[in-house]
């Protein structure tokens, strides 16, 4: 896919109707800036009678090609949890044109290069499951709006980075490490932190299928 600079807003024509996208505005040094063999999904931001939904729109989405999600920023989770769920759904489903090794990426605008760049993702599934917060013995992290919680204490996001570097270095205490997202996070901010996870030397360990969010 050629890059494209983005001017922090992307419009697209779908199906004849001019829609705007807002995609999340990060820098994740690590992003993949090339995705070959691609289609792409939209997932965009509109209001109908005062309620802000999640809008999907296939577009060219070909089952064959590495998938490209294209979520608007201005989403929470809770509003693209439907839509979401229902496309890794589609993915995972049996077809007699399955071809292996295909990956699923978000797009977002890279804030250093003014282009489009994509952050891959090997979550299936996801689904509500609220964490065990008063286990002070469990690895997940938990992440709010404002802050994220592990092993029952509660850190800014300032302090994520030194909080998986202090607690995340024995190996044999990786097996039931995962991630808990509150659904009234922004995918922006969301984003963010999966960012946070693929520039660390811990992503690795995040082996689990599914992701989790919470109300």
């Amino acid at each position: 896919m050629k890059n494209l600079t983005y001017f922090f807003i992307f419009a697209f024509l779908i199906s004849c109707a001019k829609q705007e996208l807002k995609l999340p505005l990060l820098q994740a040094n690590n992003a993949t800036k090339e995705v070959y063999n691609n289609s792409a999904v939209w997932i965009f931001y509109s209001v109908k009678e005062k309620d802000t939904i999640a809008q999907l729109n296939q577009g060219n989405r070909i089952e064959t090609t590495n998938w490209l999600f294209n979520i608007d920023r201005r989403l929470t989770l809770k509003q693209i949890y439907a839509p979401f769920k229902k496309l890794l759904e589609k993915r995972q489903k049996a077809s007699p044109h399955h071809v292996d090794g295909l990956l699923n990426y978000f797009s977002f605008a890279d804030t250093l290069s003014h282009k489009v760049a994509f952050l891959p993702f090997n979550f299936k599934e996801i689904a509500y499951n609220y964490p065990l917060v008063s286990d002070t013995t469990s690895l997940n992290f938990t992440f709010y709006k404002q802050h994220f919680a592990f092993k029952n204490s509660l850190f800014l996001y300032s302090q994520l980075d030194s909080v998986m570097a202090k607690n995340l270095d024995k190996p044999s205490s990786y097996a039931n490490l995962d991630c808990y997202f509150q659904e009234n996070l922004g995918f922006e901010k969301y984003l963010s932190i999966k960012a946070k996870w693929i520039e660390s030397p811990y992503q690795k360990h995040l082996t689990s299928t599914t992701e989790y969010y919470f109300k």
